[in-house]
């Protein structure tokens, strides 16, 4: 293992606010071995697109830590979260590394992606992490699944309206939805008003990040789930993407 990118990292994690040094040394043990795997795979099924392994470090597994604490400076990982649209686990499989929920879900249909998570827990031991190969907008009318996460989750998947309808359903009332998005969104958050209410949702939290720890970064929005998503959502798969909600 290279020990110059476990320190960088490690005291990435540390800036972040993962302490004291020696679990944030150790939590960068481990994502060094999951993105080790990550970059192997990736070169046999084009995961994540091109991405050298600086890049990989830098553009998405500190990305996705850095959403983790930012949860946690809010007091909200914890419990049972899902990532939708996991791709290869980001940042699902980075939250199961960090710790704090009892059940982190990844939501992935894609075939080569799916299992390449299922080899990545049991890799890594995470008896906590799962994988379900089903569509959002399948699994969202599951009743074990449905308004059933503390905390749901979604990275570089859809415009906001779509992906509301994809995620809302699947928070429990009281829950939040995470967004990764990029530095400007003020017409997603704009054009998804319809959608925003819709789905019971509630803008809380809108925060910049990545700048003071050298990542790509970009902004968070957290959205609070008031009350329950009327039964007929999501449509079928497929549908949320080609027809989002739009503002009359």
């Amino acid at each position: 293992m290279d020990s110059s990118k476990q320190d960088w990292l490690a005291q990435a994690l540390s800036d972040a606010g993962l302490a004291p040094s020696a679990a944030a040394r150790a939590a960068a043990e481990r994502l060094l071995v999951f993105a080790g795997m990550l970059s192997d795979a990736n070169q046999k099924f084009n995961l994540i697109g091109p991405c050298g392994l600086d890049d990989l470090l830098q553009r998405h597994i500190l990305d996705c830590a850095l959403g983790y604490f930012f949860l946690q400076r809010l007091g909200l990982a914890r419990g049972r979260a899902v990532d939708v649209g996991s791709g290869a686990g980001l940042p699902g499989v980075v939250w199961a590394i960090l710790g704090g929920f009892d059940r982190v879900a990844c939501c992935e249909s894609n075939a080569n992606k799916a299992r390449f998570i299922q080899e990545a827990a049991a890799k890594l031991g995470a008896s906590h992490l799962e994988v379900d190969p089903r569509r959002a907008e399948i699994a969202a009318h599951d009743l074990e699944w449905r308004e059933s996460f503390d905390v749901v989750t979604a990275r570089a998947l859809a415009p906001l309206n779509a992906l509301m309808e994809l995620t809302a359903p699947l928070a429990q009332v009281g829950g939040v939805c995470l967004y990764f998005k990029g530095r400007s969104v003020e017409e997603e958050i704009a054009a998804a008003a319809a959608a925003t209410a819709r789905f019971q949702l509630t803008l809380a939290v809108r925060e910049r990040y990545g700048e003071l720890q050298n990542a790509y970064g970009g902004e968070w929005l957290l959205y609070h789930k008031n009350g329950p998503v009327p039964q007929s959502y999501p449509r079928r798969p497929g549908i949320p993407a080609k027809r989002p909600l739009k503002n009359n």
